[in-house]
């Protein structure tokens, strides 16, 4: 991998990072779903300028795709994350999206899944289960419940894109 790929890669990981961070920080201060809002708004002003309207036809579906990868995933997130007593528990459920994506996709797309990853799907969902008995998130089992349909709609929604032309 060249070394400009890398310090992308590496400049994504620190951006998602520093994220839940500074969402955290802002949770103290305003309700999640104002700050769902406020978080829209700010992305949208600095998007304006490359948007442009999706192909005819699109628009149910693109639609479907910003409120269940924006809207829904992150005012779950967002509650979630001010309801739980650490981040690091919610930072971990999340990434469960990517498990729960492979089997929407093999449900809604018919994609295939060998049994490598199925084994590995078992085996993030066991890890999630094991993370569910920490005392920690027993604290707050609402949040871990939030998270994982957060994870559950950004999976939809992620599914949702991959149909759109």
């Amino acid at each position: 991998m060249p070394a400009r790929d890398l310090w992308l890669v590496l400049l994504i990981c620190a951006a998602w990072a520093l994220n839940f961070l500074a969402s955290a920080k802002a949770l103290t201060h305003f309700p999640a779903l104002l700050f769902t809002a406020m978080r829209m708004g700010l992305v949208l002003l600095c998007l304006l300028p490359w948007l442009r309207p999706p192909p005819p036809g699109q628009w149910s579906r693109m639609l479907a795709v910003a409120l269940l990868t924006n809207v829904v995933h992150f005012g779950l997130n967002f509650s979630a994350l001010q309801l739980a007593g650490d981040i690091s528990s919610n930072a971990i459920v999340l990434q469960s999206y990517i498990p729960m994506a492979a089997l929407l996709a093999w449900w809604l797309l018919g994609e295939r899944l060998r049994w490598r990853s199925s084994l590995a799907i078992a085996i993030a969902f066991a890890g999630v289960l094991v993370l569910g008995f920490d005392p920690v998130v027993l604290d707050a089992p609402l949040a871990l419940v939030l998270c994982l349909l957060s994870a559950l709609t950004l999976a939809w929604g992620l599914v949702l894109m991959r149909q759109l032309a």
